[in-house]
């Protein structure tokens, strides 16, 4: 579950993109962020994955507060890969800023389960667009 507790946030001090907004996601279930553009959707995603911090206000997950955990990731658009470092080196990169410790047989592992054990020490730059979404999975 995820719990927003009166979260609000603004660029600056008169930019006001959303105030004290409170809601709960369940644990199971379906969910869409739909506005018009400029109306803070894709803000609101980053906030609640730790990307950014609200202004106001407090984000929970799973009754606790979601910045003391590594337990939500994004997957992006744009994938936001390192281009020019093989794929172990970019999951190394990514795991070891968020402090995470992790054994090389895990993960052959999990790139086996997703197809791209094959792919682990190719650069980037050289992979299918395909190949990069589950580099970042």
């Amino acid at each position: 579950m995820i719990q927003l507790n009166q979260v609000s946030f603004s660029y600056e001090k008169n930019k006001q993109i959303f105030d004290n907004i409170n809601y709960i996601f369940q644990d199971n279930g379906l969910y869409s962020i739909v506005a018009k553009s400029g109306f803070g959707k894709t803000t609101l995603l980053n906030i609640i994955s730790s990307l950014l911090k609200p202004t106001k206000g407090k984000i929970l997950f799973s009754n606790s507060l979601i910045a003391e955990q590594n337990s939500i990731t994004s997957i992006f658009q744009d994938n936001n890969l390192l281009e020019k470092i093989s794929v172990y080196e970019n999951i190394s990169t990514i795991l070891g800023m968020r402090k995470i410790t992790f054994d090389d047989n895990i993960l052959d592992i999990e790139l086996k389960k997703i197809g791209i054990l094959d792919c682990k020490h190719k650069l980037v730059s050289n992979l299918s667009g395909g190949e990069r979404q589950r580099v970042c999975i």
